[in-house]
């Protein structure tokens, strides 16, 4: 089995698996949680390694922060409507209040 990162939520007891190698130097990560639609900040300093099995992520675009420009994942527990319509209707049902870059700046949701 593949390495990978494994973060616990802040706001549930959902723990969520990132495959390990890439990008992954501690910069953020934008993840929704598809039970609660909570969209949460994480970084590898909140990140344990772990061997275990890994539940599948969805690559669901990246987000850029307005102010450093910075380009986050967006990962989710579930795949979304590719459809720009429907995605934004999804979209537009997550809650994004706690998402920010690695630099602090608040990312809003995308319209």
């Amino acid at each position: 089995m593949a390495k990978h990162y494994v973060f616990g939520c802040g706001r549930c007891g959902n723990r969520l698996s990132l495959p390990a190698g890439g990008n992954r130097s501690g910069g953020g990560r934008g993840v929704s949680q598809a039970d609660s639609k909570w969209v949460l900040s994480y970084s590898l300093r909140d990140a344990e390694a772990s061997d275990s099995p890994m539940d599948d992520v969805w690559n669901l675009g990246s987000l850029e922060c307005p102010v450093c420009k910075v380009t986050l994942p967006l990962l989710g527990f579930l795949s979304i409507p590719t459809d720009e319509q429907e995605r934004q209707r999804e979209l537009d049902t997550w809650f994004w209040d706690d998402l920010k870059c690695p630099n602090g700046h608040r990312i809003l949701k995308p319209t």
